[in-house]
């Protein structure tokens, strides 16, 4: 399956136009533009990779590079959006990269292969009008660097998670899928010790407890997720959202 356009060597540069209506018979393939291997690369500065249908919009496979500083990848389906099994992307300026859905109909918009470094980079300012769904990351973190290039920027404003369980937040400096966990103490004041504000992590995280409580006439067991049932552990996993008592 070669779709729109195949890149076996050198670099394709699209600055304009539109690449659309291309169907391929594998959802791993890209029904719009694929490039294989570490000599090749791609990159976008505009126009639209659209209506690509059974595969991705755009596909780097064995260390392809992919580079997007605009231009627009949406309503593709079959596979999704843009899959890169090449290195870490790079990105800059104002890309909308969103509505792509796999064959089962689920939001599958940029998916970053865990194989080869699974964020994204921001090579440059990402402007206002970038809208951008993340499927897949290493680590459920998804950029390097954009602290040094965004600033106090909330990565929310450019980002979206394609999962309904996570949500785009800023974590150690990085844009983050995560989920949220919230300590419940029922109400009690006077207790003794460190109970941290609801905060978000990225997603399977595992976070340490507080396991040193004080309370005068109380007993402390340990956190649960059922009220009265400790868990029996001073740190939880976490899957989703998820509140102890």
């Amino acid at each position: 399956d070669t779709g729109g356009v195949l890149v076996l060597k050198g670099s394709f540069i699209m600055n304009g136009g539109k690449i659309s209506n291309n169907t391929v018979s594998s959802s791993a393939a890209g029904a719009g533009v694929t490039a294989y291997g570490s000599t090749t690369s791609i990159t976008i500065n505009g126009g639209e990779i659209s209506d690509n249908n059974g595969g991705f919009g755009v596909a780097t496979r064995d260390g392809a590079k992919l580079e997007i500083n605009g231009g627009k990848v949406i309503n593709n389906r079959g596979g999704g959006g843009i899959t890169c099994g090449g290195e870490a992307p790079y990105f800059s300026g104002s890309p909308v990269i969103k509505d792509n859905y796999d064959q089962n109909g689920k939001k599958r918009n940029l998916i970053l292969s865990s194989g080869y470094n699974g964020r994204l980079y921001i090579k440059g300012s990402i402007d206002i009008g970038t809208e951008i769904g993340i499927a897949e990351c290493d680590n459920y973190i998804f950029t390097y660097n954009w602290n040094e290039t965004m600033g106090d920027a909330d990565p929310a404003d450019y980002f979206t998670s394609d999962s309904d369980i996570t949500k785009v937040k800023r974590y150690s400096d990085d844009g983050a899928l995560c989920v949220l966990l919230t300590l419940d103490t029922g109400g009690l004041t006077g207790i003794v010790g460190d109970i941290p504000d609801p905060a978000y992590y990225p997603r399977f995280t595992e976070v340490e407890l507080p396991k040193t409580l004080e309370l005068k006439g109380h007993i402390f067991g340990g956190w649960s997720e059922t009220p009265n049932r400790p868990l029996g552990s001073s740190s939880i996993e976490l899957k989703s959202n998820t509140t102890l008592y």
